[in-house]
């Protein structure tokens, strides 16, 4: 038995590790967020945002100082298909792109939630379906954190209606 779980340890690659890591932090913001009472669905976007470029940045350390010793200005384009040495390189510039975009989502919905007002159902609805199709072909990602807020969002546009 304890061989097995020596070659379990052994087999688990960084990525793995920091994606285990971050389900405490996931748990523990999921519980401020929801303690908070007040626009949850912003701010769990928010702090997916976050844990999702510092999570990137973490794991592809070695391909963005290879990137800022490039000189950053065109770093983010590898032909990808056609340069395999330069893949990890794009790879690190869409995952640390995508953390932001996700924070800046959520910073408007938080202010949308701010103001009083929800999201439309139909915006929970396509995060529900992207986050599904993300799962399906990678379940070992973070997609599954964007399940509850777009459950929020649709829950939260459904108590508007009539």
């Amino acid at each position: 038995m304890d061989i097995e779980i020596t070659t379990l340890f052994r087999n688990l690659h960084e990525v793995d590790v920091v994606r285990l890591s971050l389900i405490p932090l996931m748990i523990i913001g999921v519980a401020v967020v929801v303690k908070s009472k007040d626009r949850k669905s912003g701010r769990l976007l928010m702090l997916i945002g976050i844990l999702h470029a510092a999570a990137g940045g973490f794991v592809g350390r070695r391909f963005l100082l290879r990137m800022f010793h490039g000189g950053i200005l065109g770093e983010g384009d590898s032909g990808l298909g056609k340069v395999p040495s330069d893949i990890p390189k794009e790879m690190m510039f869409w995952f640390l792109i995508l953390g932001p975009f996700i924070f800046l989502l959520g910073y408007l919905l938080a202010w949308i939630e701010g103001e009083g007002k929800h999201a439309p159902a139909s915006i929970g609805w396509q995060l529900l379906a992207v986050s599904l199709a993300a799962i399906v072909f990678d379940p070992k990602g973070g997609f599954w954190f964007l399940l509850l807020p777009a459950i929020w969002i649709i829950r939260d546009a459904k108590k508007r209606e009539p």
